[in-house]
Protein backbone atom coordinates (compact mmCIF):
# COMPACT_ATOMS: atom_id res chain seq x y z
CA UNK A 1 0.00 0.00 0.00
CA UNK A 2 1.49 3.26 -0.89
CA UNK A 3 2.37 5.84 2.08
CA UNK A 4 1.27 9.42 1.78
CA UNK A 5 4.71 10.37 1.24
CA UNK A 6 4.76 8.50 -1.75
CA UNK A 7 1.71 9.88 -3.18
CA UNK A 8 2.70 13.46 -2.47
CA UNK A 9 6.35 12.32 -4.60
CA UNK A 10 4.14 11.45 -7.03
CA UNK A 11 2.16 14.55 -7.49
CA UNK A 12 5.35 16.58 -7.56
CA UNK A 13 6.28 13.92 -10.88
CA UNK A 14 2.78 14.96 -12.39
CA UNK A 15 3.41 18.13 -11.34
CA UNK A 16 7.18 18.68 -13.23
CA UNK A 17 5.47 16.78 -16.30
CA UNK A 18 2.53 19.34 -16.45
CA UNK A 19 5.28 22.31 -16.26
CA UNK A 20 8.15 21.02 -17.87
CA UNK A 21 7.37 18.24 -20.53
CA UNK A 22 5.56 20.08 -23.01
CA UNK A 23 7.50 19.30 -26.15
CA UNK A 24 8.05 16.17 -25.37
CA UNK A 25 4.62 15.05 -24.14
CA UNK A 26 1.08 16.78 -24.26
CA UNK A 27 1.00 19.35 -21.55
CA UNK A 28 -1.67 18.07 -19.54
CA UNK A 29 -4.57 21.01 -18.47
CA UNK A 30 -5.00 21.55 -14.75
CA UNK A 31 -8.31 19.87 -14.79
CA UNK A 32 -6.56 16.58 -16.17
CA UNK A 33 -3.63 17.10 -13.85
CA UNK A 34 -6.63 17.20 -10.91
CA UNK A 35 -8.22 14.04 -12.65
CA UNK A 36 -4.92 12.48 -12.42
CA UNK A 37 -3.98 13.01 -8.50
CA UNK A 38 -7.11 11.74 -7.83
CA UNK A 39 -6.43 8.49 -9.12
CA UNK A 40 -2.76 8.50 -7.91
CA UNK A 41 -4.77 8.30 -4.50
CA UNK A 42 -7.00 5.73 -5.88
CA UNK A 43 -4.52 3.69 -6.80
CA UNK A 44 -2.95 3.64 -3.60
CA UNK A 45 -6.11 3.10 -1.68
CA UNK A 46 -5.83 6.31 0.12
CA UNK A 47 -9.13 8.67 0.12
CA UNK A 48 -9.03 12.50 0.09
CA UNK A 49 -9.98 12.86 3.09
CA UNK A 50 -7.05 10.35 4.43
CA UNK A 51 -4.39 12.41 2.30
CA UNK A 52 -5.62 15.29 3.76
CA UNK A 53 -5.39 14.02 7.39
CA UNK A 54 -2.07 12.60 7.21
CA UNK A 55 -0.58 16.21 5.44
CA UNK A 56 -2.37 18.15 7.98
CA UNK A 57 -1.17 16.03 10.60
CA UNK A 58 1.50 18.63 12.79
CA UNK A 59 3.03 15.25 14.35
CA UNK A 60 3.79 14.36 10.23
CA UNK A 61 7.19 15.71 10.35
CA UNK A 62 7.64 14.76 6.63
CA UNK A 63 4.88 16.82 5.61
CA UNK A 64 5.76 20.46 7.41
CA UNK A 65 7.07 22.07 4.22
CA UNK A 66 3.22 21.12 2.76
CA UNK A 67 1.38 22.55 5.80
CA UNK A 68 3.93 25.86 5.57
CA UNK A 69 2.47 25.70 1.91
CA UNK A 70 -0.80 25.50 2.80
CA UNK A 71 -1.09 27.91 5.93
CA UNK A 72 1.33 30.68 4.87
CA UNK A 73 0.36 32.71 1.69
CA UNK A 74 2.95 32.53 -1.48
CA UNK A 75 4.13 36.15 -3.19
CA UNK A 76 1.80 35.40 -5.86
CA UNK A 77 -1.23 35.08 -3.20
CA UNK A 78 0.13 38.23 -1.03
CA UNK A 79 -0.08 40.13 -4.55
CA UNK A 80 -3.71 39.32 -4.89
CA UNK A 81 -4.73 39.80 -1.68
CA UNK A 82 -3.80 43.37 -1.89
CA UNK A 83 -7.39 43.67 -3.49
CA UNK A 84 -10.13 43.78 -0.58
CA UNK A 85 -12.51 41.35 -2.57
CA UNK A 86 -9.50 38.82 -2.76
CA UNK A 87 -9.59 35.45 -0.78
CA UNK A 88 -6.75 33.33 -0.03
CA UNK A 89 -6.87 29.98 -1.41
CA UNK A 90 -7.10 28.40 2.02
CA UNK A 91 -10.24 30.97 2.86
CA UNK A 92 -11.48 29.65 -0.48
CA UNK A 93 -11.37 25.92 0.36
CA UNK A 94 -13.29 26.80 3.19
CA UNK A 95 -16.30 29.10 1.08
CA UNK A 96 -16.77 26.04 -1.15
CA UNK A 97 -17.45 23.56 1.67
CA UNK A 98 -19.63 26.54 3.19
CA UNK A 99 -21.23 26.89 0.14
CA UNK A 100 -22.35 23.18 -0.07
CA UNK A 101 -25.15 22.70 2.65
CA UNK A 102 -23.56 19.42 3.66
CA UNK A 103 -19.88 20.94 4.08
CA UNK A 104 -22.08 23.86 5.59
CA UNK A 105 -23.59 21.25 8.43
CA UNK A 106 -20.41 19.63 8.90
CA UNK A 107 -18.60 23.01 9.55
CA UNK A 108 -21.14 24.42 11.91
CA UNK A 109 -21.29 21.21 14.13
CA UNK A 110 -17.50 21.12 14.42
CA UNK A 111 -17.26 24.86 15.23
CA UNK A 112 -19.65 25.18 17.44
CA UNK A 113 -17.90 24.70 20.88
CA UNK A 114 -14.79 26.62 19.36
CA UNK A 115 -17.19 29.24 18.42
CA UNK A 116 -18.62 30.03 21.99
CA UNK A 117 -15.12 30.16 23.20
CA UNK A 118 -14.23 32.31 20.66
CA UNK A 119 -17.40 35.13 21.20
CA UNK A 120 -16.78 34.49 25.17
CA UNK A 121 -13.25 35.36 24.60
CA UNK A 122 -13.92 38.48 22.64
CA UNK A 123 -16.73 40.00 24.78
CA UNK A 124 -14.07 39.11 27.70
CA UNK A 125 -12.02 41.36 25.72
CA UNK A 126 -13.95 44.24 24.87
CA UNK A 127 -14.95 44.56 28.40
CA UNK A 128 -11.52 44.78 29.44
CA UNK A 129 -11.03 47.49 26.93
CA UNK A 130 -14.37 49.03 28.66
CA UNK A 131 -13.04 48.56 32.26
CA UNK A 132 -9.59 50.10 31.40
CA UNK A 133 -11.12 53.03 30.26
CA UNK A 134 -13.43 52.95 33.38
CA UNK A 135 -10.41 52.92 35.75
CA UNK A 136 -9.54 56.40 34.58
CA UNK A 137 -12.41 57.44 35.85
CA UNK A 138 -12.31 55.80 39.43
CA UNK A 139 -11.08 59.10 41.16
CA UNK A 140 -14.42 60.08 40.22
CA UNK A 141 -16.31 57.44 40.69
CA UNK A 142 -18.66 57.76 44.14
CA UNK A 143 -21.79 56.40 45.70
CA UNK A 144 -23.50 59.48 44.23
CA UNK A 145 -21.91 59.78 40.27
CA UNK A 146 -22.82 55.79 40.22
CA UNK A 147 -26.93 56.73 41.53
CA UNK A 148 -26.86 59.74 38.47
CA UNK A 149 -24.54 58.12 35.76
CA UNK A 150 -25.82 59.13 32.74
CA UNK A 151 -24.20 56.04 29.71
CA UNK A 152 -26.12 57.76 27.11
CA UNK A 153 -24.69 61.49 28.01
CA UNK A 154 -20.75 60.24 28.90
CA UNK A 155 -20.04 57.53 27.51
CA UNK A 156 -21.91 56.39 24.54
CA UNK A 157 -19.84 57.82 21.89
CA UNK A 158 -16.21 57.78 23.59
CA UNK A 159 -16.18 54.71 25.69
CA UNK A 160 -18.39 52.14 26.14
CA UNK A 161 -20.52 51.79 22.91
CA UNK A 162 -18.03 51.78 20.12
CA UNK A 163 -15.55 49.16 21.61
CA UNK A 164 -18.34 46.01 21.95
CA UNK A 165 -19.10 45.24 18.64
CA UNK A 166 -19.07 41.44 19.31
CA UNK A 167 -21.31 42.28 22.41
CA UNK A 168 -23.99 44.37 21.08
CA UNK A 169 -24.46 42.49 18.10
CA UNK A 170 -25.18 39.49 20.29
CA UNK A 171 -27.78 41.64 22.46
CA UNK A 172 -29.83 43.18 19.25
CA UNK A 173 -30.05 39.59 17.90
CA UNK A 174 -31.50 38.32 21.29
CA UNK A 175 -33.21 41.97 21.05
CA UNK A 176 -34.99 41.00 17.94
CA UNK A 177 -37.80 38.68 16.89
CA UNK A 178 -37.97 35.91 14.20
CA UNK A 179 -39.99 38.59 12.06
CA UNK A 180 -37.96 41.34 12.57
CA UNK A 181 -34.93 39.01 11.76
CA UNK A 182 -36.64 37.72 8.34
CA UNK A 183 -37.48 41.03 7.55
CA UNK A 184 -33.74 42.16 7.89
CA UNK A 185 -35.50 44.70 10.43
CA UNK A 186 -33.24 46.35 13.68
CA UNK A 187 -34.66 47.48 16.49
CA UNK A 188 -34.38 50.14 18.19
CA UNK A 189 -31.08 50.56 19.74
CA UNK A 190 -31.88 52.02 23.15
CA UNK A 191 -32.49 48.31 24.81
CA UNK A 192 -29.08 47.66 23.75
CA UNK A 193 -27.75 50.62 24.91
CA UNK A 194 -29.84 50.07 27.98
CA UNK A 195 -28.72 46.94 28.26
CA UNK A 196 -24.68 47.93 28.14
CA UNK A 197 -25.70 50.54 30.62
CA UNK A 198 -26.99 47.99 33.10
CA UNK A 199 -23.31 46.11 32.58
CA UNK A 200 -20.86 49.18 32.59
CA UNK A 201 -22.79 50.35 36.31
CA UNK A 202 -22.54 47.06 37.55
CA UNK A 203 -18.79 47.10 36.24
CA UNK A 204 -18.38 50.45 37.95
CA UNK A 205 -19.73 49.30 41.14
CA UNK A 206 -17.67 46.48 41.23
CA UNK A 207 -14.84 48.31 40.48
CA UNK A 208 -15.31 51.30 42.98
CA UNK A 209 -16.02 48.56 46.06
CA UNK A 210 -12.86 46.57 45.17
CA UNK A 211 -10.76 50.10 45.42
CA UNK A 212 -12.27 50.66 48.86
CA UNK A 213 -11.44 47.49 50.00
CA UNK A 214 -7.64 48.23 48.66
Amino acid sequence: MWTALAVTKSFVRLWFHGRHNRYSFPRLSWHERIKSAIKILRDGRISILDFMSTILDPSQLDFAVNRDRIYYSSKEEKENLKDESSRGKLEQVLDHMFADSRGRSRLLNWFYPHAVTYVCETVSTEMDAVKEDLWGMLDSITPEFLSTWDLNSMMRDTVVVPKVPVLQSILRRAAQTDRAVTKNQVKDCSLIVSLLKVFCRHIAMVMFHDSLIL
